[in-house]
């Protein structure tokens, strides 16, 4: 066999066959399918984590605000709310200042009542 850049000549003896050469134009390019997207999520909806720190929230209050209750029905004057330190975040209240409100609150409950 021969070959050349624009033919290949094949020899058997006696006999031969020439075969020419087709230079396509470029590679052949293979389509890829496109990706089938996701639902996108909506920016309105809240994360989990907005979700429960907004429901915490709603608990807290309706807590103050059947402790008010409580107290008010009973004469015991409120705790005042502790305000949230530099380091925490607007509406989050950290477990130590949770439990400094429920104690000055027993504090006072105690104080209120009469000692025999």
């Amino acid at each position: 066999a021969e070959v050349t850049a624009e033919k290949v000549r094949l020899k058997l003896g006696g006999e031969f066959e020439d075969l020419d050469l087709k230079i396509a134009a470029g590679p052949k390019t293979t389509v890829q399918p496109a990706a089938v997207a996701g639902p996108v999520p909506v920016p309105s909806m809240p994360t989990e984590a907005a979700r429960l720190q907004a429901l915490r929230a709603a608990e807290q209050a309706i807590e103050r605000r059947e402790q008010a209750t409580q107290s008010r029905a009973r004469g015991i004057p409120q705790p005042t709310s502790v305000p949230p330190t530099s380091g925490s975040a607007a509406g989050v209240t950290s477990m130590s200042e949770i439990l400094a409100e429920r104690r000055r609150a027993a504090a006072a409950a105690a104080a209120a009542q009469p000692r025999e």
